[in-house]
């Protein structure tokens, strides 16, 4: 198989929204370089083994209690989502190079940013924010800066990971 992982803290606004995009061959690279394609196989039950990995995991590290994955399984809308709609074909350069750079986009569009002459900074977000109630945001620019301080990375910080065919080990 081969898979790239991208992690991401950020959603529209820059408001905190941990999540992680990833682009996953549907299928295995042989040894010999051939591709053999897994297309028929079904991946509905994904997310909510995925979920439960990360409950485990979270639970084992002392981030939450047993109780609270039980509440949060309870969740009408659970925070795991896995998304098979979207499908790159092997010829689709183009389709694969805008997939890899949406999944790699910095927390900030600086076509969405304008700084007033008043020192505030407008942003600008793609709609409606379901918790905030608007479509942007008007902060002074080190509220802003301290908004943005959050998504951005320390110096070593890993951003991507590459697995299986992809691998660079």
């Amino acid at each position: 198989p081969a898979m790239v992982v991208v992690p991401q803290s950020f959603g529209d606004l820059l408001v905190s929204h941990p999540h992680l995009h990833a682009l996953v061959s549907l299928g295995v690279f042989l040894r010999d370089g051939s591709f053999h394609s897994m297309e028929d196989v079904d991946f509905s039950g994904l997310e909510e083994i995925f979920r439960e990995r990360v409950f485990d995991f979270m639970i084992e590290k002392g981030k939450i209690t047993r109780e609270v994955a039980d509440d949060m399984r309870a969740w009408p809308h659970s925070g795991f989502q896995t998304d098979f709609q979207r499908k790159i074909e092997a010829d689709d350069r183009k389709g694969l190079e805008g997939l890899l750079a949406y999944m790699d986009r910095p927390p900030v569009s600086l076509r969405r940013l304008t700084y007033r002459s008043d020192g505030m900074v407008h942003y600008q977000g793609t709609r409606v924010h379901p918790r905030l109630g608007v479509d942007h945001q008007l902060l002074p620019s080190v509220d802003f800066l301290a908004l943005l301080a959050n998504h951005v990375l320390l110096r070593y910080e890993i951003t991507k990971r590459t697995y299986g065919a992809l691998s660079t080990t």
